[in-house]
């Protein structure tokens, strides 16, 4: 079998995914080792192969290659898998025991959505290659020349801290496979003679407002809907506590995991009361910026329509659970109403969040939102009623300067500074 294209293999994938989906299969499977391994080049034989079953795609069906574990799964260049050796050549692992380990905690080197992320990245490589005719034993390890060709592909169609960010992931790929990258200061420079053939930048996401999730509760049944309660008390708390969607909710169903995704037991059992006012506390055990670390998340008690402790009250009482149950259930899941008298719970995953949420948005006469426009919507109120940066830093978690990208209408969050200056001035002013 020739090399078909880059078009070819990924047919050849989503074929098998196909298959996969259909007959439930179990995804994830680990690489063997001490065979050839998959690559987006040339299908290499193994055992197995049929006319009907071409080589590539019954190592698909065997490794199971998808977009979150390309990046480990597609060698950057074809040829045998690679063994554990000294420097002198002497290959100390022959049964490939420890090689299977080594693959294991590499796996685990990358979070999924970065996985994903690069995957894009590496079939735009692979794609061009393909269309300049570059031949298989030249890609890997790319030249100066190549990486420059590939760079100037990107003039006028994308923005050069993208083209950036696929080149770094690229260079991911080709160091997570053992091979040397090489950083060419022609390709820097390219990099920065990119930014001006640039296409204009995307418009800013919009922030979630007071007025967004006043109009969604109006579209919501809170008060017998399991799914709308927990979707409601999730978005009050992610909005009240700032937090990443990815901290309240799971990737998706199948793939909740306490160590990663908060649970009931979570949530402090004994609620402190300041100044009158409940508190509820959450102890995320992971975080994008902490890591296992984890962070404490508090919601107050504020009453109204938007009080976020009264919607979490809600949500427990319409999705209950035992207490010998609470470690291994999701803050946010929910009973199913397509399983009435059952105890079941599900947990409530970003899509169905924001697909239950943008459809009542929707309802109100309003546009759909990201996921993003959550956490950038939360600093953006803290900041409009006076919040200072330093604060809105720490409900947030964020370390560095970035809160700053995340402010809308600068003119209301700089008001109370200025009305403060006003006053301070007036005040000093001679009578």
């Amino acid at each position: 079998m020739t090399y078909g294209g880059l078009n070819q293999v990924l047919n050849e994938h989503r074929a098998v995914d196909k298959r996969r989906r259909a007959s439930s299969s179990v995804a994830g499977a680990p690489m063997p080792t001490g065979q050839h391994t998959p690559t987006p080049f040339f299908p290499p034989s193994i055992q197995g192969a049929t006319d009907d079953l071409p080589s590539h795609v019954a190592i698909c069906e065997e490794r199971y290659i998808t977009a979150s574990n390309r990046i480990f799964r597609w060698a950057p260049s074809p040829g045998p898998a690679s063994s554990l050796s000294t420097s002198s050549g002497f290959n100390f692992d022959p049964s490939g025991l420890m090689s299977g380990s080594v693959t294991e905690v590499l796996e685990f080197s990358l979070e999924e959505s970065t996985c994903v992320s690069y995957s894009t990245a590496i079939i735009k490589y692979c794609a061009f290659c393909d269309s300049a005719g570059i031949p298989i034993q030249d890609r890997c390890p790319p030249s100066s020349g190549l990486l420059l060709a590939f760079v100037s592909s990107f003039v006028a169609k994308i923005r050069a801290d993208t083209a950036k960010k696929y080149l770094g992931a690229v260079a991911t790929w080709h160091r997570l496979w053992g091979h040397d990258w090489v950083i060419f200061p022609q390709v820097t420079y390219a990099l920065r003679g990119l930014k001006h053939f640039q296409p204009p930048a995307n418009d800013l996401r919009p922030p979630i407002l007071a007025a967004h999730l006043h109009a969604v509760k109006a579209h919501l049944d809170i008060d017998s809907d399991p799914l709308h309660a927990a979707v409601w008390a999730c978005s009050l708390f992610s909005w009240w506590a700032v937090c990443r969607l990815a901290e309240t909710t799971s990737p998706s169903t199948p793939s909740f995991t306490p160590s990663r995704n908060a649970t009931r037991a979570s949530v402090q059992a004994h609620r402190q009361v300041l100044g009158g006012k409940e508190i509820v506390r959450v102890d995320l055990p992971w975080t994008k910026t902490t890591k296992e670390k984890g962070q404490q998340k508090h919601v107050v008690k504020v009453g109204g329509t938007l009080c976020p402790v009264e919607a979490f009250d809600n949500h427990l009482r319409l999705s209950p659970v035992p207490v010998s149950e609470l470690s291994t259930t999701a803050l946010f899941a929910f009973r199913s109403s397509s399983m009435p008298g059952s105890t079941l719970v599900l947990p409530l995953s970003k899509t169905k969040f924001l697909t239950t949420f943008n459809a009542a948005l929707v309802r109100s006469g309003q546009e759909a939102f990201q996921g993003h426009s959550f956490r950038i919507g939360d600093a953006t109120m803290y900041w409009h009623t006076g919040t200072d940066i330093k604060s809105i830093k720490l409900i947030g978690g964020w370390k560095g300067n970035s809160v700053l990208k995340y402010l809308r209408e600068y003119a209301r969050g700089l008001l109370p500074a200025h009305e403060r200056a006003a006053a301070a001035i007036a005040e000093a002013a001679p009578s």
